[in-house]
């Protein structure tokens, strides 16, 4: 339990445009597994109230309590739950019969293989034209972003590129700030021109746009995945320090500069707050130990994640429920077993890493925003909420929380694209905490284990 003094400090902002927040399906969605027990289990069998009980199985005590008002029958009395889902939604039961139907090894052969990347990355591939087709100005804002992007390589591997995107200097005289966006696609598959139109929502407002590349299952695990962004930071700002740091612009521009930012998407959110609680571990070596420092290494303002899944054991458990736990990257890529799933959760890794240096004293962790829609049937809204209260129970206190109602898993990140109530509510968010004039960075994260 928080404080009302920390509860002021730690908010929770909802979509009020319409009271859709709390609706059938973001209750069922709220209580799969691991949450509640999984679908076709006794368990939820019982709870979903499909299951006979026998007299005897009913506690004494309750049977003490109940009275003849309450019509209550306990022979052959169903279980009842309000909320918990007795049948499958139309894309589980898809997902559950394929994961039936198809064996094992030869679901682990596609994911392996990378056929699993090839069929995902060629079916957007395909459907991408189809944007001329359904919104025109959509394609043409799509070409031109084509024409006005640098490429810039990091790495020998094809992956490893980063597209850098830069206002118009005719509308911006100075930048107002930097977005680094990781796009996400199960930790197995996506690449940075399928996110192209996302960089429009901030080059509209004035700031630079990094959308990066890197190696995907089977090519890279989580940890080659954080390392390909550690590098693509680096190779950045050795080439243009400046997107990093204001210290060239004015101070009547100042006040209008949105910092630095960091955003994930669903598996994207995932790697890049992990490698935000890595960065803490080297620095707190360094500080901790005779050990050189490195390289100045560039920290953002602020980080935004989106639709992540950031407890991987938790979401293991909720792709289990929906049958594609055998066929997804997440498994391979996060280390197989339930000790590898805890190590590769953000949450999880800064608690340990805490544990070991309690007293850093010094601004560690950039104010984050984690935002997700109450209908995102990929990565449940309680991933979030979940993360929320670990950062919080490591002393990140400027942790906000954003749901967004009647919004799906693509939504989130589709609103960037073409224009949505997510889009609207983050770019709100960054420009209140410009307009606060708090100092960005400032957040000491400590140990309250």
């Amino acid at each position: 339990l928080y404080s009302k003094q920390q509860l002021s400090r730690d908010e929770v902002m909802v979509d009020n445009s319409s009271n859709d927040l709390v609706t059938p399906r973001s209750l069922q969605l709220s209580l799969y597994a691991p949450r509640a027990p999984p679908y076709g289990t006794i368990h939820h069998s019982r709870l979903s109230n499909k299951v006979y009980c026998e007299d005897e199985e009913f506690p004494s005590e309750i049977k003490r309590q109940s009275t003849p008002k309450t019509n209550l029958r306990f022979s052959k009395k169903y279980l009842p739950h309000p909320h918990i889902p007795n049948s499958l939604s139309w894309g589980d039961n898809i997902t559950r019969s394929i994961g039936s139907r198809l064996p094992i090894s030869l679901q682990n052969k596609l994911r392996d293989s990378g056929a699993f990347r090839a069929i995902v990355d060629g079916l957007v591939t395909l459907n991408a034209p189809l944007l001329v087709i359904t919104d025109p100005y959509s394609a043409l804002l799509f070409v031109r972003l084509t024409w006005n992007r640098t490429k810039i390589s990091y790495g020998s591997h094809p992956m490893q590129y980063i597209h850098l995107y830069e206002p118009n200097k005719n509308k911006f005289q100075e930048r107002t700030g930097f977005v680094f966006f990781v796009h996400g696609g199960a930790w197995g598959s996506g690449k940075p021109w399928m996110y192209r139109l996302t960089a429009l929502s901030f080059l509209d407002i004035g700031m630079s746009v990094a959308i990066v590349g890197y190696k995907t299952y089977p090519d890279a695990d989580v940890t080659g995945q954080v390392e390909d962004l550690d590098q693509a930071i680096q190779t950045l700002f050795c080439l243009q320090p400046e997107l990093f740091h204001h210290s060239t612009i004015s101070n009547i521009e100042k006040k209008n500069y949105l910092g630095t930012c960091l955003i994930g998407h669903s598996s994207g959110a995932h790697i890049s707050l992990l490698m935000l609680v890595q960065h803490i571990q080297k620095r707190m070596l360094e500080s901790d130990t005779l050990t050189p420092k490195s390289n100045q290494r560039p920290m953002f303002d602020t980080a935004v994640g989106l639709s992540g899944p950031y407890a991987i054991s938790n979401h293991f458990d909720f792709e289990a429920h929906r049958g594609v736990e055998e066929l997804s990257p997440m498994k391979p890529a996060c280390g197989f077993s339930r000790e590898s799933f805890q190590m590769n959760s953000p949450g999880t890794r800064l608690a340990l890493l805490l544990r070991q240096f309690p007293e850093s004293g010094q601004p560690l962790f950039p104010q984050l925003l984690l935002v997700h829609g109450m209908e995102d049937s990929t990565v449940p809204f309680t991933a979030t909420s979940d993360a929320a209260a670990a950062f919080r129970s490591c002393g990140v206190e400027r942790c906000d929380e954003l749901y967004i109602g009647q919004t799906g898993h693509q939504e989130t990140i589709m609103h960037f694209m073409f224009g949505g109530k997510t889009k609207d509510a983050v770019l709100k968010w960054l420009q209140d905490r410009a307009a606060s004039g708090e100092e960005t960075v400032q957040l000491v994260a400590s140990s309250k284990l």
